[in-house]
């Protein structure tokens, strides 16, 4: 029976950690143990970490220095770890390195390449002199120069008393004339002016092409929270995902109780055709029932889906201190937010300091200073709350440029 090991991600995204879990999902029992995902860094068997970003860099330090079992994900090929996960991330490069975490064997087996055949060189025949013969295997030299043809000279004899004609092709020939701006003398009867041709007209500019009808445009989940963009309840519904409905008018949405499951609609852009109209009854009836929730929720979560650990919000200073000013309502799918709410909560403090005093990463509390700033509960020290969305959704823009 396989055994059992724990396995946790320090400062990597969380479209890569799906990914990640995906893959993991179709090796089964093929990656030397049974891999159970926990939230819990310290407590993990193993550990993922990004040291392509600024804190999981340090995250990697610390889980060296303290003799921690890694993969050490990164893009770059010249990294000197024992258990190495490259960018881009494929199914047998993970499946290696979760054999080496969990202390089994990888069996590699290079072939080397078969070097392709070689012409043979032709083989002519055998040179009359010495000299020939050299010159047959030696490589001719190319140059600009066009080589000197003489002409075929007929044998002489003894009665001839004229010079023959020489036959064949002449060294002049065979050189390009030169041009120069002398019109050349004309011997023979001139012939009757040819008529130019009239210059045909020229054919007017193409036309610059038209925008994109509004049907065509390609806009984040963040940007569909706005009236302008979406002026009345839309659903939308992909294979594999649940449907979400959105009424931007009524600053609602309709998704489920639960918010993992929208996290793909919050990675890469949405077709503006792909929003399908809702019937206004079927809208209506939602509305009474008042089943919906606030669309801060839906940006909280797009926000945190997309900060990826490694940016703060345009905006904030990297070094700066960072507070709440209201306890937020914490998700439980996110449980380490509870103790990094609980550390902002005793005063401003630096995103390093937050991450000391809640056990998360610097990766972790970023992305929680950003989703909680993104709806007014987090700001940096001595800043206002934001609390204009389309101010908000400009700078998540300007983020994403």
């Amino acid at each position: 029976m396989a055994k059992t090991m724990r396995i946790a991600a320090m400062s990597v995204g969380a479209a890569e950690i799906e990914q990640i879990k995906s893959m993991m999902n179709s090796l089964r029992g093929d990656a030397g143990a049974h891999w159970e995902w926990i939230a819990d860094s310290n407590t993990a068997d193993a550990l993922i970490i990004d040291a392509d970003s600024l804190y999981g860099h340090m995250d990697w330090l610390r889980a060296q220095s303290s003799g921690r079992n890694v993969i050490c994900l990164t893009a770059s090929s010249g990294h000197d770890q024992d258990n190495v996960l490259h960018r881009p991330i494929g199914v047998g490069g993970l499946k290696a390195c979760l054999l080496r975490a969990a202390g089994g064997s990888v069996e590699t087996t290079v072939s080397a390449p078969t070097p392709a055949p070689q012409p043979m060189p032709a083989v002519s025949a055998p040179a009359s002199t010495p000299a020939a013969a050299a010159a047959a295997v030696m490589p001719k030299r190319i140059t600009g120069q066009q080589p000197l043809v003489t002409a075929a000279v007929a044998p002489p004899t003894a009665t001839a008393t004229a010079t023959p004609a020489p036959t064949g092709i002449s060294a002049p020939s065979l050189l390009p004339r030169r041009v120069t701006g002398q019109q050349p003398a004309i011997t023979a009867a001139t012939p009757p002016p040819v008529a130019t041709p009239a210059p045909a007209p020229i054919p007017a500019p193409a036309p610059a092409p038209a925008p994109a009808a509004p049907a065509q445009r390609a806009l984040t989940l963040a940007d569909y929270c706005l009236p302008e963009h979406l002026g009345d309840a839309r659903k939308l519904e992909r294979d594999g995902q649940p449907p979400l409905i959105v009424d931007a008018a009524a600053d609602r949405y309709y998704g489920g109780l639960t918010l993992k499951p929208l996290l793909p609609y919050c990675l890469g852009a949405i077709m503006a055709n792909e929003w399908k109209p809702v019937p206004a009854a079927d809208i209506e009836k939602l509305r009474a029932m008042n089943a919906g929730l606030p669309l801060s929720r839906l940006l909280w979560l797009y926000v945190i889906g997309t900060s990826n650990g490694t940016m703060l919000l345009p905006g904030f200073d990297l070094n700066g201190k960072f507070k709440l000013i209201k306890w937020p309502q914490i998700e439980r799918e996110f449980p380490k937010h509870f103790r990094i709410g609980t550390a902002m909560m005793k005063g401003p403090a630096t995103l390093s300091e937050i991450a000391d005093g809640s056990g998360a990463s610097v990766g972790e509390v970023i992305d929680f200073v950003n989703a909680y700033a993104a709806i007014g509960f987090a700001v940096q020290d001595g800043d206002l709350p934001i609390s204009d969305r389309r101010a908000l959704v400009e700078r998540l823009r300007t983020r994403a440029a």
